[in-house]
């Protein structure tokens, strides 16, 4: 419909919400009346619209940087007729409550204490190009099936979009409100654009949804706007296409339905994510970082620290393969070494702790990272490497070696260097005790190795190197790595064995851990919201 056919139908619904009213019939049940006769209109459009799609002629294309004539030019000859009868058109209309001045000759009068689109369904455009609302408006649990033009719109009160459902292209470019504006549980299943947009009160977005990352770049809001439990989406698996076909009525027809649907989603999944990843890497979005940034900068105006943080990681993610990549290229160039950096080091930030949001992860590898070191520090042993079979030589089969052995060591553990038995009841005459040894290589002395055994000298050198803050005693050491490699003496002065090898790992586990703990007390101030 175009402008002039728009408002007749608007003001046909305004009579029939008049006629309801005057028999005494509340606000709502007038405005019932009103609903329905617009939807009527909007249910036919819809089932035009669904025949074009069994018949595979629908194909609504996405704007670009065009203008609307050269978009709807770009539609096919079956597509451009539904269009055309498909559009409401508000643009330029200045709609006032009935009694108001208007501030232009003929502006659009409604009868009721506000302006209500409660419930309207607008089946294609919608365009409320630099339109006036002068009352207060509800678009609440509005159904906008086409594309949403908001451009320059102008409110001087309230407008509510609560539970309203875009699911096309809405604009809200440079759109003006003066009131507070409501979006309370809406949902944006395609871009959404709301750069330059001005707010002079409050302004809520509480549990919205967007299923792209919206458009905020530029936006003023003179009051910090309200984003709790805002969900952005980002999805880099495109959807299973839904066949349009007609909702059976029967429970178990509808229960046939969804199965079918969820085998499909599962049996095109593998292509589906092939098909993301080659547009991810071949054609990213270059101004997702800028719009991830323009989130970011509205969470902290509102101080909200779990958005900031969500909306932080958003915009590291979003830069991949489009400023920084994982091989640097050309080689002289000095500032892709930095790109190259930040993409392996935010893929670790997020792979160990979330981007500072998780304590689980941190947590999960410095314990395993204690349980990989204390493995290959049981390795190590002499007696272990002799149980290891000597004909593996790459990593993986190795790793499995140690792994086998060390399950076999946790079963039943071995004793201490050199591996004997430890004689306690019928102990070594004095000058052959380890300890009497002036100068060579031994074992502790007889009463300590039964004490203990590889296994859990193992664990105590990882877990002492784990807990970085807190150091073992002399003592603790001296059996820990005598136990496990034996004792030098010199001159009759014990010194524990500790190979090179061990000494490098040990050195690699306690940068890890400090790592590992670091990320996990970031974790715990950003969850206490400490500053």
């Amino acid at each position: 419909m175009n402008r002039d056919e728009t408002v007749a139908l608007f003001l046909e619904c305004e009579a029939k919400r008049s006629e309801a009213v005057e028999p005494g019939m509340s606000q709502d049940e007038a405005h019932a009346a009103a609903k329905t006769h617009w939807n009527s209109w909007a249910a036919q459009m819809l089932e035009e619209r669904r025949e074009l799609k069994l018949h595979g002629d629908w194909d609504l294309l996405e704007r670009k940087a065009e203008s609307r004539s050269q978009w709807f030019q770009r539609h096919n000859s079956k597509m451009k007729p539904w269009l055309l009868r498909a559009r409401a058109d508000f643009s330029k209309c200045q709609i006032v409550l009935d009694g108001s001045a208007g501030a232009t000759p003929s502006p659009l009068i409604v009868s009721g204490p506000w302006i209500d689109f409660r419930g309207f369904i607008f089946p294609g455009e919608a365009d409320f190009t630099e339109a006036q609302l002068m009352g207060i408006t509800f678009f609440d649990r509005a159904a906008f099936h086409g594309p949403a033009w908001f451009r320059s719109l102008q409110t001087i009160n309230a407008a509510n979009f609560n539970v309203t459902v875009f699911h096309e292209q809405v604009w809200f470019r440079q759109a003006n409100f003066l009131g507070s504006a409501h979006f309370h549980r809406a949902h944006f299943k395609k871009p959404a654009d709301f750069a330059g947009l001005t707010s002079h009160s409050f302004f809520e977005m509480e549990a919205v949804v967007f299923e792209q990352i919206p458009d905020f770049i530029q936006a003023h809001f003179e009051e910090a706007p309200r984003l709790d439990n805002l969900t952005v989406i980002e999805s880099m698996v495109p959807p299973h296409p839904i066949p349009e076909r007609e909702v059976p009525r029967t429970t178990p027809a509808r229960y046939w339905r969804l199965i079918r649907l969820s085998c499909g989603r599962m049996l095109t999944w593998p292509g589906r994510l092939t098909r993301g990843i080659w547009r991810r890497v071949s054609d990213a979005d270059r101004g997702a970082p800028a719009r991830w940034r323009a989130l970011k900068r509205l969470a902290i105006q509102g101080h909200d620290t779990d958005r900031e943080l969500e909306f932080y990681s958003g915009e590291v993610r979003s830069a991949r393969f489009v400023d920084d990549w994982p091989l640097p290229w050309p080689l002289w160039n000095g500032r892709v070494w930095s790109g190259f950096l930040r993409f392996w080091a935010g893929l670790l930030y997020q792979l160990l702790s979330n981007f500072g949001r998780s304590l689980i992860r941190p947590l999960l590898a410095w314990s395993l990272c204690i349980a990989i070191f204390a493995i290959y520090f049981l390795g190590q042993n002499k007696e272990m490497m002799l149980r290891r079979d000597p004909h593996f030589s790459d990593i993986f089969t190795l790793s499995k070696e140690y792994a086998r052995t060390a399950w076999k060591a946790l079963r039943s553990p071995p004793y201490c260097y050199p591996g004997t038995p430890p004689m306690l009841d019928a102990p070594a005459a004095p000058e052959k005790r380890p300890d009497d040894v002036q100068t060579g290589f031994s074992g502790l002395v007889e009463e300590i190795r039964g004490e203990t055994n590889l296994v859990n000298e193992a664990l105590s050198i990882a877990y002492h190197n784990a807990v970085i803050i807190l150091d073992s005693s002399g003592d603790s050491t001296h059996r820990a790595f005598g136990c496990l490699y034996g004792v030098e003496r010199y001159g009759g002065n014990p010194v524990a064995y500790v190979p090179r090898s061990i000494a490098i790992a040990s050195g690699i586990q306690k940068l890890l851990s400090a790592i590992f703990i670091f990320l996990f007390g970031l974790a715990v101030r950003n969850m206490l919201k400490l500053k």
